[in-house]
């Protein structure tokens, strides 16, 4: 083994021991989280699983349908073990311990947190150099703010991830003397599942705008393929990312809009404080049961 392949080992099993750390850092207190937020979720993920789409939130529901899906699963896995006969079992016995709901949604947010790590090393070692790529996961793998939202059931960290595979394309697109294709739809469809998981993801619009602008020499060649091929994945991740999109297409693109208006609203700070409290289990089995109607 000469120095140089010596020298990209010791860098691999540093990599490796990085994303362990990261991945141990989040995972560690998952089951000891305390934040009210994670409620807004796990009910909504709740109410598709009851088969119920929300045709009234139109933001944030990427992390929902996940949610959504390992829950279904979650029922499977108990049904086939016999702990749930129905979903009415199941239902009755989740509404007393939901423990296990929030575990997986703190365990998805805990695996894209540290896919992040991963994906940030790639974009610096790609684009950059080694030191770049290591001294960019390293910061990030002890972030005390990024640890935090990758053990609560919320949209944060999928939306870390997202952003950051998003940028991967758009910088790789940068980058390189011609426009793939298949770099494109990735970008467009990453951005959009982004935007899906949280509409602040929308600052994406500026490195594409700065994409645009630098590669517009190439892109003009070929410029109604291109955008053909943007528009169509980006309008897939959309769907993906909300499927309810395709039978109100006009409630998803009236909400699209409305996001630019100003809450006016006066707020009953007396009444926030209330509707802030955690809710009984009797009102847990009471939102089980408007759900099913």
């Amino acid at each position: 083994m000469t120095i140089l392949q010596r020298y990209f080992s010791k860098l691999n099993n540093l990599i490796l021991l990085i994303v362990v750390l990261a991945f141990l850092f989040r995972i560690w207190g998952i089951w000891n989280v305390d934040t009210t937020d994670e409620y807004n979720e796990v009910l909504e993920a709740l109410r598709v699983c009851s088969g119920h789409l929300n045709y009234e939130r139109w933001i944030k529901r990427f992390y929902c349908y996940i949610l959504a899906f390992e829950y279904g699963i979650f029922y499977l896995v108990g049904w086939l073990a016999g702990t749930f006969s129905s979903p009415l079992e199941f239902a009755t016995k989740i509404v007393r311990d939901m423990q296990p709901l929030f575990l997986l949604g703190r365990l998805t947010s805990v695996l894209a947190g540290t896919l992040s790590i991963v994906t940030l090393f790639r974009i610096g070692e790609k684009f950059f150099d080694r030191t770049t790529a290591l001294t960019a996961s390293i910061l990030l793998t002890f972030t005390v703010f990024h640890i935090d939202l990758s053990q609560q059931a919320k949209v944060d960290a999928l939306l870390g991830l997202l952003v950051t595979i998003s940028l991967f394309f758009i910088i790789k697109l940068s980058a390189a003397e011609a426009i793939h294709s298949r770099d494109l739809a990735y970008c467009a469809f990453f951005t959009a599942l982004a935007i899906q998981t949280k509409p602040n993801s929308i600052a994406l619009v500026a490195p594409l705008c700065l994409l645009f602008v630098t590669k517009f020499q190439i892109l003009r060649k070929n410029l109604a393929s291109y955008t053909l091929i943007f528009t169509l994945f980006f309008v897939a991740g959309l769907i993906i990312g909300n499927p309810p999109i395709l039978f109100a297409p006009h409630k998803f693109a009236s909400a699209l809009f409305n996001l630019s208006s100003v809450y006016t609203t006066a707020v009953n700070l007396k009444h926030c404080a209330k509707s802030s409290r955690l809710p009984t289990k009797p009102q847990w089995v009471s939102f089980w049961r408007r759900a099913r109607v």
